[in-house]
């Protein structure tokens, strides 16, 4: 099996340097030619993610109307953050009489898997493979008027893995949307995913590698700074400086009427003003229980780039949060850079090399619990609707592992399917 690995991932390898260089020689000519579509200055709102925004309409993107997100996104349910162009805005112009839409999503396929804790770290060891469904995921929306949304989507997947669901089991997004002044002021009210991190933004169907990484699932998922949680948000944005903000007050951890803990609050920033450049800042505090019956007030920051010349598209970023259910409330730390570039072969059908890399750090103060992780992809696109994706994915602890460290070696072979309506 380790053979076959090794052979596997030699013709990956090869393959997707072969397509790189392609790919950043036509990434060049196009900083000189004009795209195939002049860049508009219409702006659309982003459903691929939970705190919606507004973006231009870049050409190399293609816009969300050939290849675009789902609106029903763990992250991608309302804007991206100011990523992807989202349905939300063209929805207005389409049709002011569509009063409500379903949407879905099934993410299934078949992954390998080889894991060698050491040194007591936690999990088992050893050989895994077989199917994976990872998402099957329905978003409904009414629009009983233009400035008033309701919406709910649900992921079914969850009945497969009752031991691993994002809790609640099911539900991802409830809340009302009301623009008191149109995309100048916004609230949004409910259970929504809150915006503090690029990448946890931005909609599964607009990633370009499967899964978000280890800073996203420590610092977003487990320390719950960017997560779904059930509040109030405001956001609105500036045309003239080309700035959209973001303003929650939330339950912190997902509970909701049980035990309502305390307050989390997160704002984010981002500045749009160019074509091929995206940039962004969030952060935040929280007042919680720590877990043993004591207060704590943690903080989180973070910044985040986005560049796209052409089909190319590069994304940084940079996050750092307390884990408040953590024993001395540690400060975990991650940085993340991710690149693809979407390679026409056809009307309909475009090859995606992509590469995903990142370091991630559980506790600044003590060495021998950080890790990084990388991530090579082939990706077939068609149209909007289908995609299939190949990847293989390695993490490596580093310097001396002790129990603390909790990222074993592992390897991953994955070939998943994504289809949505």
């Amino acid at each position: 099996m380790r053979t076959l690995w090794w052979s596997v991932l030699r013709a990956l390898v090869v393959s997707c340097l072969s397509w790189t260089s392609v790919c950043f020689a036509q990434a060049a000519a196009g900083l000189e030619a004009p795209p195939e579509v002049p860049p508009s200055s219409a702006t659309v709102e982003a459903e691929a993610v939970e705190p919606a925004v507004v973006e231009s309409a870049v050409p190399s993107d293609l816009a969300t109307a050939q290849w675009g997100a789902l609106p029903d996104d763990a992250a991608a349910t309302e804007g991206q953050a100011g990523d992807a162009p989202d349905a939300e805005a063209s929805s207005e112009q389409e049709t002011a009489t569509e009063k409500f839409k379903l949407r879905g999503r099934v993410m299934a396929g078949f992954q390998w898997r080889d894991r060698r804790p050491e040194n007591g770290q936690a999990g088992g060891s050893g050989t895994s493979y077989g199917f994976t469904l990872r998402q099957a995921r329905l978003r409904g929306e009414v629009r009983p008027n233009k400035r008033l949304r309701v919406v709910i989507s649900a992921d079914f997947a969850d009945s497969l893995d009752p031991t691993d669901f994002d809790p609640p089991p099911y539900l991802r997004n409830a809340y009302l949307h009301f623009a008191i002044e149109k995309r100048w002021l916004e609230l949004r009210v409910g259970r929504f995913k809150r915006a503090y991190s690029r990448i946890e933004l931005r909609s599964v169907s607009q990633l370009a590698f499967v899964g978000r990484g280890l800073s996203n699932d420590l610092i977003v998922e487990r320390g719950q700074w960017g997560d779904r949680a059930v509040g109030a948000m405001l956001r609105g944005r500036v045309e003239d400086l080309g700035l959209r903000w973001w303003l929650s007050a939330t339950n912190p951890e997902w509970r909701v009427n049980n035990e309502p803990d305390g307050l989390d609050l997160l704002a984010r920033v981002q500045w749009d003003a160019i074509d091929w450049l995206s940039v962004g800042a969030g952060g935040g505090s929280k007042w919680t229980d720590s877990g043993t019956g004591a207060r704590v007030n943690v903080l989180a920051g973070g910044v985040d780039a986005r560049l796209r010349v052409a089909d190319l598209e590069v994304m940084t970023e940079l996050l750092a949060g307390q884990q408040a259910r953590v024993a001395g409330e540690p400060l975990s730390v991650g940085v993340v850079a991710t690149a693809n570039y979407r390679l026409r072969l056809s009307k309909n059908v475009r090859l995606q090399p992509t590469l995903f890399g990142e370091w991630t750090d559980a506790d600044i103060e003590f060495s021998g619990d950080d890790a990084v992780r990388a991530v090579l992809g082939l990706n077939v696109l068609w149209k909007k609707s289908f995609r299939v994706m190949p990847q293989v994915e390695l993490i490596r602890p580093l310097g001396n592992v002790t129990v603390r460290n909790q990222w074993p070696a592992s390897e991953r072979i994955s070939v998943i399917f994504s289809g949505q309506m």
